[in-house]
């Protein structure tokens, strides 16, 4: 038995689209399902965006407010390194190298964990920390570029990088969505340079068994 229309369902909510302005998924009625994966990927990137969520009653918008959240994931890398100097790393730094551009996630001594990265990683290159000026030599080239790095969405909205070719997951839950609600929407904030970028859900945990076809998501 596949996955796919059986332990989840898969629905495009936003085909991509060069999101100059605003734009706004398809709703998304979680009355059959007790979890959703909302993944956002984005092609060509020339500026930031950022992303936030409401909350409906109905697959007809009404009685919108916001949906409150706070973990989303980015796709990031881990790098591992030698020779550290033993300067201590700064939280979410730029750290850059021959080739290497990126966001700090963490430093665990043999490895670093990045996101946005906007450019790879290449072996044996110095890569220095820009706010701490701690430094490390990579070890290979690039590796683990299919990581998922958990971030905090501050007051129930983050801003993606204006970085290209990456993916954002945001989970929800059911129990997200409190008493009175059963739909939520993603949202999309307007950007001048243009983004291309569609949004996908994946739907876990049916309620009801559904044989075959699985439980309509975009009708309540």
């Amino acid at each position: 038995m596949y996955g796919i229309n059986n332990a989840y369902h898969i629905v495009q909510v936003l085909s991509p689209i060069n999101s100059t302005g605003a734009k706004a998924g398809d709703i998304v009625c979680m009355k059959g399902y007790g979890h959703a994966d909302v993944i956002i990927n984005v092609g060509v990137s020339g500026g930031t965006q950022t992303v936030e969520f409401d909350r409906v009653n109905s697959v007809s918008s009404s009685g919108a407010t916001t949906l409150e959240f706070t973990d989303y994931y980015v796709s990031g890398g881990k790098i591992f390194v030698t020779n550290w100097n033993g300067v201590a790393w700064s939280d979410d730094e730029l750290v850059t190298g021959a080739a290497l551009s990126a966001s700090l996630e963490s430093f665990a001594g043999n490895y670093m964990t990045v996101f946005d990265m906007t450019t790879g990683v290449v072996a044996a290159e110095t890569i220095t920390g820009g706010t701490s000026g701690a430094t490390a030599i990579a070890v290979n080239a690039n590796e683990y570029e299919d990581v998922l790095v958990k971030r905090i969405a501050a007051s129930n909205t983050f801003t993606m990088a204006a970085v290209s070719d990456v993916m954002y997951v945001v989970p929800i839950a059911a129990t997200m969505l409190g008493d009175g609600y059963d739909c939520f929407q993603c949202d999309l904030g307007a950007q001048g340079s243009g983004v291309l970028a569609g949004i996908t859900v994946i739907l876990f945990k049916a309620r009801f068994a559904s044989g075959d076809t699985p439980i309509s998501s975009i009708y309540d």
